[in-house]
């Protein structure tokens, strides 16, 4: 009893008036690094580095010789890094755990870094001094919120439209467990807000 093989998928031959156009492996969409595998973000390092980079360089501008007051670090971090860093994860799917992980301890260390709290102080203390929540749930957050912004959306528009189509063919056809849809459906189990 052998294993299957995949059968290899061949390579699409796009043209545009007999001119081949090459297909690309990423491409960038409204400032989004978006990728044909269909795992977003496309690189969490580069997450990764923009939650430190923006934090530590708005710090230093912030703070002066007595060093940055810890509820203005803080306000900072939520009013500027956090949202610069998660514009468009609403779109991000097949996020692994340790993908999450990783941004949890860039948060961690940046909400360490704006309380003046020594680096190994335990992260669930420092969520809770600074009263924010973890990079996941605002993730699932932005989803919810998207979620909800395609269901008020106006009958005829075409991004309802495609949701339903999406949903439909999720519902019909489980084989593909990558994207929107199966995302908010396991935040939605994950919550309780959907019955099986």
């Amino acid at each position: 009893m052998g294993r299957k093989r995949s059968k290899a998928i061949p390579a699409r031959q796009i043209a545009y008036d007999l001119t081949p156009i090459p297909e690309a492996a990423n491409y960038k969409h409204l400032g989004i690094i978006q990728s044909i595998s269909g795992k977003y973000p496309n690189d969490i390092d580069a997450v990764k580095q923009t939650i430190r980079g923006t934090f530590l360089s708005l710090s230093q501008k912030v703070s002066g010789r007595s060093g940055a007051n810890p509820y203005t670090a803080i306000k900072l971090y939520k009013t500027a890094v956090i949202p610069k860093t998660l514009f468009g994860c609403e779109l991000w799917n097949s996020i692994s755990i340790a993908d999450i992980l990783q941004l949890e301890v860039a948060d961690h260390f940046c909400l360490k870094r704006a309380q003046g709290l020594p680096h190994l102080t335990r992260s669930d203390m420092v969520l809770g001094l600074a009263g924010m929540t973890s990079i996941e749930a605002l993730i699932d957050l932005q989803k919810l919120a998207f979620l909800g912004s395609l269901c008020h959306a106006p009958t005829g528009e075409p991004c309802r439209t495609l949701f339903i189509l999406r949903l439909c063919q999720f519902d019909l056809c489980e084989n593909r467990k990558i994207g929107f849809i199966p995302d908010i459906v396991k935040i939605l189990q994950n919550t309780t807000l959907k019955t099986t």
